[in-house]
């Protein structure tokens, strides 16, 4: 049990021990410090609610080169460094994949699926500024930072490191889309050639009243 989890336990315990206590002594309590003690501790697990999980690895104090002005095939540089880095870091085939009992690929694309989750779920953590916004209330409406704050909140109105912490999720998510796609065989050139006649089909479709 995490500290946030030990302090929320706490809570409910103090709770249930202040209404008992209330109904055995009410008459020889102090309200206010029955709820003075609850407060406080509820402001305790607020803090660490709005702090990024543990296993949240930040991102957004990385420096940034200029990759793209050097590049002459923006999309291929980018494909082919996630196929080294699975190839040659992590030790994945993507032939043998293929090539191998269907249940293996099955299991892979299981595994980047799961992956593309987790980000999704920092991403929309990330989204209500995690260093100087209100973060995961963004998305929580039972907290107060979402009714008071967020509905006066922008993305252009987070900070530059809130929104490069945002972004650096979304390429989190990319990498494990990458995944899926190197393993099924699509190339930077068949990946470019089918994206461009999916998205002909796509503005077609509503040409023809999709």
């Amino acid at each position: 049990m995490n500290e946030l989890e030990t302090l929320k336990k706490e809570l409910a315990e103090m709770k249930a021990d202040h209404a008992e206590a209330w109904r055995s002594h009410g008459s020889e309590l102090s309200a206010g410090d029955l709820l003075g003690k609850e407060l406080n501790l509820q402001k305790k697990i607020d803090e660490l609610e709005k702090k990024p999980a543990a296993n949240f690895q930040e991102c957004a104090h990385l420096e940034i080169e200029d990759i793209f002005s050097q590049s002459t095939n923006t999309l291929a540089d980018l494909y082919n460094l996630q196929k080294d880095i699975q190839e040659n870091v992590y030790g994945y085939n993507f032939e043998k994949l293929r090539s191998g009992p269907l249940p293996q690929m099955r299991e892979f694309f299981d595994w980047n699926y799961h992956a593309i989750q987790d980000e999704l779920r920092e991403a929309f953590a990330a989204m209500g500024g995690m260093k100087d916004g209100v973060g995961n209330a963004v998305w929580k409406p039972w907290k107060k930072a979402y009714r008071e704050k967020v509905p006066n909140m922008t993305f252009d109105s987070l900070s530059e490191s809130d929104k490069k912490e945002f972004q650096m999720e979304l390429i989190d998510i990319q990498h494990f889309v990458f995944n899926m796609m190197l393993a099924s065989g699509l190339t930077p050139e068949s990946l470019m050639n089918m994206y461009f006649a999916k998205n002909k089909e796509n503005r077609d479709r509503q040409k023809r009243g999709y």
